[in-house]
């Protein structure tokens, strides 16, 4: 039945590439967090659902060279510097009080592909603490994808906010992958949300996709549309 389901994903992936789709940029990072313990964070580039990890040398254009945000509780994202790995980059910081964390990227990716221009993102959260509220304002993303909670449960219904330049994105396109092999495209309502039940434990991808018409120039080079990609990690237990 996994493979079965790989195989249905498979295709749909291939399709969406021809559609506006293009590789993803995510974060892992622990969902839950103690004071005092260094955290560590790994940054991917590639096709999730199908565990295609891209070694970075083959990242696409420029995106090696992103640059990795912390947002502290109630205050102003810093800068944290990443290590090359094999095909990740890693990163670690130590929380020193209890709240919800950001961990963010944004990168405008240096090449033009065809007449598109290529902007990757993504966002994660780590949670400090049991009862703390979580404010994602700071974090400056065009497009953001938002859980209400770091970890959910089996069968429990999850609603995921989608953002596009501080405003729900409305009628905005979601790709949720597992990592059994399982993947669904959803569609924001009015209010920017999608809901889905998971219905296997460990990791998932979300991926909000924008692509816009506009003209503009980059490193010399016209393009006439930018293409969107944010993503975040939603742990199942």
């Amino acid at each position: 039945m996994k493979s079965i389901k790989s195989i249905f994903l498979l295709a749909f992936i291939l399709l969406t590439c021809q559609t506006g789709f293009a590789h993803a940029l995510w974060i892992e990072a622990n969902a839950n967090a103690k004071k005092g313990q260094t955290q560590e964070i790994k940054v991917y580039y590639g096709e999730f659902a199908t565990g295609e990890l891209e070694p970075i040398e083959k990242w696409y254009a420029d995106v090696k060279s992103f640059s990795l945000w912390l947002t502290v509780p109630n205050q102003q994202p810093v800068k944290i510097d990443v290590t090359p790995k094999d095909n990740h980059f890693v990163a670690t910081f130590t929380p020193q009080a209890d709240g919800v964390y950001y961990l963010s990227v944004l990168h405008e990716a240096s090449e033009i592909a065809g007449n598109t221009k290529y902007e990757f993102s993504s966002v994660a959260a780590i949670k400090v603490g049991e009862q703390v509220s979580a404010n994602h304002q700071q974090v400056k993303n065009s497009l953001k994808v938002i859980t209400p909670q770091t970890v959910t449960k089996i069968g429990s219904a999850t609603t995921v906010q989608v953002y596009l330049d501080g405003n729900p994105h409305a009628n905005g396109k979601v790709l949720v992958t597992s990592e059994q092999g399982w993947g669904k495209e959803f569609t924001a309502n009015e209010a920017g949300q999608i809901t889905f039940s998971p219905v296997w434990k460990g990791k998932y991808v979300l991926e909000a996709t924008n692509f816009k018409k506009g003209a503009g120039e980059l490193n010399g080079k016209a393009f006439e549309s930018t293409w969107q990609g944010a993503t975040t990690v939603m742990y199942v237990k």
